[in-house]
């Protein structure tokens, strides 16, 4: 199977497809260890747990497992993706990312590989970007590089930008609701016109 669900039993799912782990993500519990074997995975993914540090959700990645022209959200409290592989998600609309943690509590990225994630179609498309309200979100140890090539961006994007591009973000996130507690350390980012915004 491309992925197994673990250590409970009432969680496990196999299927070989990206519908099939979106319904494995749909269907997991706070303690389960959701892990991507080899394979494509197409399109957007999202799950919404509350967790706890006792007990959090886990999704993680393999040798071989793409994420393809899409995007993870996490959401809820204590969701960690762990080494999960996000490659081609550029062009779509702006302000997008490839992967994002939309609100919650003590979400976590860790030794992610992100690649492609923008062109010169749309601006302020990111690697990774945090929502307002997140709170204590750890980002780290992640490998996030682009071959976009701002000299050839054809227009400009908000505020005079041409089409920035940023591995990272925290943009958006309102005084009365801000992220508060992000921890952002030792990832890797290199081939890029920003690596983090706000800078």
């Amino acid at each position: 199977p491309p992925f197994q669900c673990v250590p409970k039993s009432s969680c496990v799912q196999e299927g070989a497809n990206g519908a099939e782990l979106r319904a494995a993500l749909s269907a997991a519990q706070c303690g389960c260890e959701i892990i991507m074997n080899a394979g494509p995975y197409e399109g957007d993914f999202s799950v919404d747990r509350t967790c706890t540090a006792a007990s959090p959700l886990i999704i993680r990645g393999s040798s071989g497992a793409v994420i393809r022209s899409g995007r993870l959200t996490l959401a809820g409290s204590y969701i960690y993706a762990v080494g999960t592989n996000h490659q081609n998600a550029a062009g779509k609309s702006e302000q997008e990312s490839t992967l994002a943690i939309e609100g919650g509590t003590n979400n976590k990225v860790i030794g992610c590989f992100i690649r492609n994630h923008a062109t010169k179609a749309a601006p302020y498309q990111m690697g990774i970007v945090i929502r307002p309200g997140s709170k204590r979100t750890e980002i780290a140890y992640c490998d996030i590089s682009n071959s976009f090539d701002p000299a050839v961006a054809e227009g400009v994007g908000h505020m005079g930008w041409a089409f920035s591009v940023s591995a990272i973000s925290m943009s958006g996130n309102p005084a009365g609701n801000p992220s508060t507690g992000t921890h952002i350390h030792h990832n890797f980012i290199h081939d890029m016109a920003y690596g983090h915004y706000p800078y």
